[in-house]
């Protein structure tokens, strides 16, 4: 990895095509309190994975350890910043 302190380049991802790609594929795991349903959190992030004839959700487990099920949501769509 590039240091800058050693007088090194210092890379984006823009440098890193598939990177960024890849990047483009997280969604953010959103945990909505029913008590205030317009104030949604953001603990982490997840990506879709097909396997075989199921479309799964993945994320870290310390993202939704001790959450409800019910307070979990992701969005089907997120607009990431360029």
């Amino acid at each position: 990895m590039p240091n800058q302190e050693r007088g090194e380049e210092q890379l984006s991802v823009k440098d890193m095509p598939l990177v960024d790609q890849y990047l483009q594929c997280a969604l953010p795991v959103l945990f909505i309190d029913a008590e205030h349903p317009a104030y949604p959190g953001i603990g982490g992030t997840c990506f879709v994975v097909r396997y075989r004839d199921r479309t799964l959700l993945l994320t870290a487990e310390h993202v939704v350890r001790g959450a409800a099920a019910e307070s979990i949501k992701v969005p089907a769509r997120f607009q990431h910043l360029a």
